[in-house]
């Protein structure tokens, strides 16, 4: 590709950075890679956190938009407002819970923001989708790449690959596959789901995310600020949520204690209301909550734990254990067939059923053998660095983007 200024691409997310989540924090990354190569313009329509009980569509709600550089990128916030706004705030809260409502909500999404993210993607020789919820976004990140001539890319993030009925196999979903010129699937699992779906298999590329991960971090930082001597820590990272199976770790504690007493559990992470009652309910000094933390604080958690438990119920990837990987840890996990690409079992961990027996016994066979763990942890990080790395993902995604914008040059 010869020409004299980077191409213009739009990676397009409807939940951005400094909101807190895997995909939210991969794309600010991705962007600061690519970004040396491509003039890179991000559209989404929130910047916080996920909340229990707001959902996505009621967070694109905002008296204005918003346009701003965050670490040599611009931004543009798009909300959903007007004169209309009472109205589109009622439907929102109503979105989830009531199929016939979603059609309207749908409707007034696309002519609401159809001209705003028009005049944005309007130089853009490439939109690259990145799903996190909000399907009525990634629709219109299609048409705009259809009204543009441009080649539409996919990241669909799927959290079910079963054959049972759910978003990822639904109409408007295979019609988004139908549209990209590239699907980017995360794992080899993700890319056979997607071919079941109908889509070529020459159409993904399977690309993982790469970690977000802070150097100089001190493990005797994160312990002295708890107060931890050499006791065993567990540490839980990512959202609180039952899908993220942190009722699991916590009804497991007991059986933990009674092996191992002293052992301290750390919930990392925003948690919901249920979640944070649950946890305090149980009034032992040896659980802490840590909601509220930054990147730096993260690392250190990742430096200072024994081992990452995440007993996860739904993954699209799962980079937390490829954080701790990297970090030479081990991890309990439960056993998704997506893991089994990330956690080589018995390897550089443990993958486990579902329950608290099984995932306490997994644990305490970690902590009363560190010579094993330590073990596992090396192995951990010989298959991060060689499958996760940012350089691999950077040089990935890259080829890709030239390869499609090269695709409509010719």
């Amino acid at each position: 590709m010869t020409r004299d200024k980077k191409p213009n691409t739009c990676l397009w997310v409807p939940r951005y950075w400094p909101a807190m989540g895997g995909t939210e924090l991969h794309t600010h990354e991705l962007t600061k890679y690519l970004s040396c190569e491509y003039d890179v313009n991000v559209i989404t329509h929130s910047i916080s956190s996920e909340v229990a009980g707001v959902n996505l569509e009621q967070d694109v709600i905002s008296a204005n938009d918003a346009s701003y550089i965050d670490d040599g990128v611009r931004v543009n916030r798009l909300a959903l407002n007007g004169a209309a706004t009472p109205l589109y705030k009622y439907i929102a809260t109503k979105h989830e819970q009531h199929r016939a409502t979603r059609p309207i909500f749908s409707g007034l999404f696309y002519n609401n923001l159809q001209a705003r993210s028009a005049a944005i993607t309007r130089k853009a020789e490439l939109i690259h989708f990145v799903y996190n919820g909000l399907t009525d976004s990634a629709v219109l990140a299609a048409r705009n790449a259809a009204k543009w001539k441009i080649p539409f890319v996919f990241t669909p993030n799927i959290l079910n690959t079963s054959d049972e009925p759910h978003a990822w196999n639904s109409f408007r979903f295979k019609k988004l596959y139908s549209s990209a010129y590239r699907i980017i699937a995360l794992t080899n699992h993700e890319s056979q789901f997607l071919q079941r779906q109908g889509v070529p298999e020459d159409k993904i590329s399977v690309v993982p995310y790469g970690p977000i991960l802070r150097t100089g971090s001190s493990q005797n930082k994160f312990r002295e600020s708890l107060k931890l001597g050499n006791e065993n820590l567990v540490l839980f990272l990512g959202r609180i949520n039952a899908s993220k199976g942190y009722d699991v770790l916590l009804d497991a504690c007991e059986r933990i204690w009674s092996s191992n007493p002293s052992t301290h559990v750390v919930f990392m992470g925003p948690a919901t209301q249920k979640a944070r009652e649950h946890i305090l309910s149980i009034g032992d000094s040896r659980i802490i909550l840590w909601e509220d933390f930054d990147q730096t604080t993260k690392a250190d958690a990742l430096a200072a734990c024994d081992v990452l438990c995440v007993p996860s119920r739904m993954e699209s990837l799962g980079v937390v254990y490829i954080e701790a990987a990297f970090n030479a840890k081990p991890t309990v996990a439960i056993d998704l067939p997506v893991l089994r690409e990330v956690i080589e079992n018995k390897k550089s961990g443990l993958l486990v059923e579902d329950s608290p027996k099984c995932v306490a016994d997994a644990l305490i066979h970690l902590l009363d053998n560190p010579h094993l763990a330590r073990t596992m942890g090396n192995a951990a990080q010989q298959i991060a660095i060689s499958k996760f790395s940012w350089a691999v993902v950077r040089d990935s995604m890259s080829d890709i983007y030239r390869s499609a914008i090269e695709s409509t040059a010719n």
